[in-house]
């Protein structure tokens, strides 16, 4: 697609799939394209699939180590997290985790993989082995990266926790059956809009700035030039 025009350039034939993610890998400059049962990697630069990678299981999630180009993948029917060396087909390690893992996101002054895990903890992966879990009540499958004071925050059963330097904490912020997060650099603040029709700024210690009924939630987009969001 033209970013400029907004019109197709070409079409690039996949293998079918229940498309979830797609990912462009700064490490060998390929695009990761996550199916429910494989991950087809395409070289943007001619617009060509160059190869597929057969999943394990039935996929769920999937983020990639910006330092080292590592790809994690998570599986909703199995009790493991694969890492991937990029421009392989094969895992490099297979993590075994306590339960089913869920929603990943990539932290990025620790350079370490956060997993929502079924039996509500969260795992810190570093290193591509397990470095840390942690405990979060009722943790359900939304997590975001705030990047000013470097932390996690994770939605439980009755609000949004923070983990911040190893330390869970349980801030105000009211939890939600669906949600999206963005961070604001040009205020500083994270902006949320959840399924319960709130639009939340919050600050990055956790404390709400502000919260609005806005009768519909959604995802959000920031424009950066003049600070306005989109839902």
């Amino acid at each position: 697609m033209d970013s400029y025009f907004g019109i197709p350039i070409t079409t690039i034939p996949i293998p079918s799939g229940q498309s979830i993610k797609m990912l462009f890998n700064e490490i060998d400059s390929y695009i990761y394209c996550l199916t429910n049962t494989s991950i087809h990697v395409i070289d943007p630069s001619i617009n060509v699939l160059i190869f597929t990678i057969s999943l394990s299981g039935i996929a769920d999630d999937m983020v990639i180590n910006p330092v080292n180009g590592d790809i994690y993948v998570s599986y909703n029917n199995l009790n493991i997290v694969d890492i991937f060396m990029y421009s392989t087909t094969t895992p490099i390690v297979s993590l075994s985790m306590s339960q089913i893992p869920s929603k990943m996101v990539f932290h990025d002054y620790e350079e370490s993989v956060y997993v929502v895990i079924s039996d509500d903890t969260v795992v810190r992966i570093s290193n591509r082995t397990i470095h840390t879990i942690h405990s979060v009540v009722g943790v359900k499958p939304i997590m975001f990266y705030e990047p000013i004071n470097k932390s996690i925050f994770v939605y439980g059963n009755i609000f949004v926790n923070q983990i911040d330097n190893g330390v869970v904490n349980v801030t105000s912020i009211p939890s939600a059956t669906s949600a999206d997060m963005i961070f604001n650099n040009t205020t500083g603040e994270m902006n949320i809009s959840d399924s319960n029709n709130s639009y939340i700024i919050v600050d990055p210690n956790g404390d709400i700035v502000s919260s609005v009924n806005i009768g519909n939630g959604g995802y959000l987009g920031l424009n950066p030039y003049d600070s306005s969001v989109y839902i």
